[in-house]
């Protein structure tokens, strides 16, 4: 049950296996509310080793959330991701969370604020991979994607609307409302870190050697919980 410790403690949550070939379909179906809570599992685990390895995804979203055979899932399509090195300045003696990018891409629905006001190449840091996440959890306990596909109407949203107040009213489960409302912190400083992420209370039963494993916690086949 101890939570996963930062890489300067020599320890990773896990090594996630991203875009395995025996995937499935994305994740564009609501899933069971059983196989919610490992997913959201599994993906933070997935963002922690993804940044510890100095790359941002810049395009998480559920069509790049595929569904393995066995249940589990796998990150893909890294077609716009960067890394430490790429398309960056002055990051080489900055730790990976400080370092900024510059890139303009990505779906709307899912980018973050930061990215949004921007109408030419945007600069950021990691943290956009983090608002993807907030989204992407909220679809999973919803059933829809908080915010408008175009671009536009996303703008209005992220700051016209109370998103808290909407992530109160919308999800049921309170650990995964609080989870939820940090990782949608329209300013990038004040969103949860990768590096905190596992210390959420969220994840205060997580069992994170079984879900590197690719157990579950009640030992089940993983397949079982989509049936």
């Amino acid at each position: 049950m101890d939570p996963p410790k930062e890489k300067n403690n020599r320890t990773r949550m896990v090594k996630f296996e991203i875009g395995e070939h025996n995937s499935g379909p994305g994740l564009n179906f609501w899933p069971p509310r059983r196989a919610i809570r490992l997913w959201v599992e599994e993906l933070a685990l997935a963002m922690y080793e993804l940044h510890d390895q100095r790359v941002v995804h810049c395009d998480l979203k559920p069509s790049n959330i595929l569904v393995t055979w066995d249940g589990h899932i796998a990150i893909a399509d890294f077609g716009i991701s960067l890394t430490q090195n790429s398309e960056s300045y002055d990051n080489e003696d900055k730790p990976f969370e400080q370092c900024v990018f510059f890139a303009y891409g990505g779906t709307y629905a899912y980018q973050a604020p930061e990215l949004l006001i921007k109408h030419a190449r945007a600069s950021f840091t990691c943290a956009v991979d983090m608002w993807s996440l907030g989204v992407i959890i909220y679809e999973m306990y919803t059933g829809k994607c908080l915010f408008s596909p175009e671009a536009s109407g996303v703008r209005n949203e992220v700051w016209g609307w109370d998103i808290s107040a909407i992530v109160r009213h919308d999800i049921d489960d309170e650990l995964a409302r609080d989870l939820v409302t940090q990782l949608l912190e329209v300013e990038p400083d004040d969103r949860l870190r990768v590096t905190d992420l596992g210390w959420h209370p969220y994840f205060s039963e997580t069992n994170w050697a079984a879900v590197a494993k690719r157990e579950t916690v009640q030992g089940e086949g993983a397949h079982r919980l989509l049936m």
